[in-house]
């Protein structure tokens, strides 16, 4: 089975002290950064040490001038940590291995939980109270448990095979027993304390009889009152049931005339539905009459349908001719406003002859501008010449090659009073090809600006201005290279 490692592939220094935006990618073995004192080792380090155990504290490692910092730290298992700090911000956002965002806030002085679970970089815990980074070490550092006290070393070493386990335990056991046996004094005094008070409340089991046969009385007090409010209801029941009785007689009385009052309300009930029945036929009769006028009307109308119909058709027809007169109409401006657009374009490439005529021109001057190097170096040699022949001519004062040498360093005078001349020309012709090289160049960043315009103008008409055909990008491209 093969174990993947897991390092630091990647930090990102933004901000951080020296640092201004430094990446560095690490190997999976042996990394060494070197450089000159202060070029900012020791802050990549002390970055990694703010991202995996939040130290130091502060801000105060903020760059000069910038108003946040933050250190990304990336692992080859893809989880990437960002830890960022401003006077107002204090954050660490993890990304785990399948891109997803995690956001932490208001941890203090420690790490979240989730950042050490994910980066596995733990401090290992030396003494109960002192905690040490195994995977960094500072410059100059001595050696691991050597530069501790002898205390901290015997305890880590205990720590290590598992011997600060059985103190541990003992010394919770004395601390637990300690507890107990302050707790027991303190419930032994409690339940003395308490027993004492209670002799003084012996009287109350007396009381507590007492209360119960005056609750017993007082029960059934409340039985005998309850039945004496049903003896009453039923009393008051029994009058309302008397004077019922008798009003009851009396309506009886003058219901004995009902039989003769139900033969009269069936007659009228009678004729009352056939009145209605009558109505509703004279309804029906009425509406008839009315639909009748009205379908003449709607005939008399539809003599003329066939003819209406025809005009419908024209009319939709025209209609139909009408919008594509109006898309004829907006396709017309649009295309006016290009024509507009590509005439102001033209006109700005009018130049475009005088430009190549002054391209032309500087390459002539390019080429004379060879000659004059040439003859310059030729002067340059000349000169050394002349100084040769100077020193000749010191020492072949009084020799009879003196006028020869005379007429010949005459005649290099000469040369040499030509290429001054021709190194003035040569001053100015290289002035005014400087002149005409920025000129050129303004122009064609004048009509690279037009050119792109034109481009874009092209591009959102997608139709070609001359034959009013539809272009797409190659088309496009190919007439932006045609000019330029």
């Amino acid at each position: 089975m093969v174990i993947k490692v897991k390092y630091i592939e990647k930090v990102i220094l933004k901000n951080f002290q020296s640092h201004k935006h430094t990446v560095i990618e690490f190997d999976n073995r042996l990394n060494v950064i070197v450089g000159p004192s202060d070029s900012g080792k020791t802050a990549v380090l002390r970055g990694i040490r703010w991202v995996l155990y939040n130290e130091p504290t502060g801000d105060y490692f903020i760059r000069e001038g910038e108003k946040e910092s933050s250190v990304t730290i990336e692992f080859n298992n893809g989880i990437k940590i960002i830890r960022a700090r401003s006077k107002s911000k204090n954050t660490y956002t993890m990304y785990d291995s399948k891109g997803k965002e995690t956001v932490f806030e208001g941890f203090g002085t420690t790490v979240p939980e989730e950042i050490i679970d994910a980066t596995e970089i733990h401090k290992i815990l030396l003494d109960r109270d002192v905690a040490k980074s195994i995977n960094l070490s500072d410059q100059l550092e001595g050696a691991f448990l050597l530069s501790e006290r002898p205390s901290i070393r015997s305890n880590s070493i205990g720590r290590l095979v598992g011997v600060n386990i059985i103190d541990d335990a003992l010394r919770e056991t004395l601390k637990d027993s300690r507890n107990l046996s302050v707790n027991k004094k303190n419930t032994e005094e409690q339940l003395s304390d308490l027993q004492k008070e209670l002799s003084q409340y012996e009287y109350l089991d007396e009381i507590i009889l007492k209360l119960e046969k005056v609750n017993s009385i007082k029960e059934i007090i409340s039985r005998k009152g309850n039945k004496l409010d049903k003896y009453k209801l039923l009393l008051t029941k029994l009058l309302n049931i008397r004077n019922d009785k008798l009003e009851t007689l009396g309506v009886l009385e003058k219901l004995s005339y009902m039989d003769m009052l139900a033969n009269i309300i069936d007659n009228v009930t009678k004729k009352i539905s056939k009145y209605d029945y009558f109505k509703i036929k004279l309804n029906s009769l009425n509406n008839i009459i009315h639909n009748k006028d009205k379908n003449l009307m709607i005939a008399n109308s539809l003599r003329n349908i066939d003819e209406a119909e025809r005009n419908l058709n024209s009319i939709n027809s025209l209609f139909n001719k009408t919008i594509q007169l109006s898309n004829y109409n907006n396709k017309f401006k649009e295309l006016k406003l290009e024509i507009k657009n590509n005439n102001f374009i033209y006109t700005k490439l009018e130049y475009l002859s005088t430009v190549h005529s002054n391209l032309e021109i500087i390459g002539n001057k390019y080429n004379n501008l060879q000659l004059l190097k040439k003859i310059v170096e030729k002067k340059d040699s000349i000169t050394k010449s002349i100084a040769i022949g100077k020193r000749y001519m010191d020492r072949l004062k009084t020799t009879d090659e003196l006028q020869t040498l005379t007429s010949e360093l005459n005649i290099k005078i000469k040369s040499l009073l030509e290429l001054k001349g021709l190194h003035e020309n040569y001053k100015l012709n290289n002035n005014a090809i400087y002149t005409m090289v920025a000129n050129v160049q303004a122009h064609k960043e004048y009509m690279e600006k037009y050119i792109s315009q034109y481009e874009e103008l092209l591009l959102k008409q997608e139709v070609c201005p001359l034959c009013f055909s539809t272009i797409d990008e190659h088309k496009i491209k190919h007439i932006m290279d045609h000019y330029n």
